[in-house]
């Protein structure tokens, strides 16, 4: 229940939200953040000792953010605002992070499958008010090709597959060592959103 709450309602479930309110290359490059998250979670839960490389790498992943929040703009940090849609975002991979150091809890005795099946059946039920209460008093989903083709993606790659994969090499690595590999996060992202939405990639975007 806790993973569920943890990656289901507080992970994707808020990134989408936020993803309406900021371009796609930001919510790609706010990711940086999260093993920042992980290995302060894990200090803050497990009691993790912290070494003075992954100081460093902190302080690192802390100025990309702050690049992207002044878009690339150093005069910008006196009167600094932030984006609604970043701010969200970076909500979200704070769930995301929750999720990573609570992974190696989850009881051993479920094969894999049985834990994606599990996480995604609690998510679905914790989601369910939310998706009742919107469609009531916002707008329903209406079933066409375009909306069912829209949940088919988001369900199969960046839930069920994206998440197995995470479990998987969680399993086989531990938590901190596989948050490293959210530093791939924004090229992934930086490459299909230019590709695919024909967002224009700034230099700030670069440096960070």
């Amino acid at each position: 229940l806790m993973l569920a709450t943890a990656m289901i309602l507080f992970g994707n479930t808020v990134i989408y939200i936020g993803l309406n309110y900021t371009i796609a290359l930001n919510a790609g490059i706010v990711p940086v953040a999260r093993p920042v998250i992980i290995v302060a979670l894990s200090w803050v839960i497990f009691r993790t000792a912290v070494t003075g490389g992954q100081v460093l790498g902190i302080v690192v992943a802390m100025v990309g953010v702050l690049v992207i929040a002044v878009r690339g703009d150093l005069s910008a940090l006196a009167s600094l605002t932030f984006n609604t849609g970043d701010l969200i975002v970076f909500a979200g991979n704070i769930g995301i992070a929750v999720y990573q150091v609570l992974f190696p809890l989850a009881p051993r005795e479920l094969h894999p499958y049985a834990l994606l099946q599990v996480t995604f059946i609690l998510g679905a039920l914790l989601l369910a008010p939310f998706y009742a209460l919107e469609t009531i008093y916002i707008a329903p989903v209406t079933p066409n090709l375009v909306t069912v083709s829209a949940i088919l993606a988001v369900a199969i790659f960046p839930s069920m597959l994206a998440i197995y994969f995470m479990n998987r090499g969680m399993t086989a690595i531990g938590p901190s060592r596989a948050g490293i590999f959210n530093y791939l996060q924004p090229l992934f992202v930086t490459l299909m959103a230019v590709t695919l939405l024909g967002e224009a990639v700034e230099i700030y975007h670069l440096i960070a």
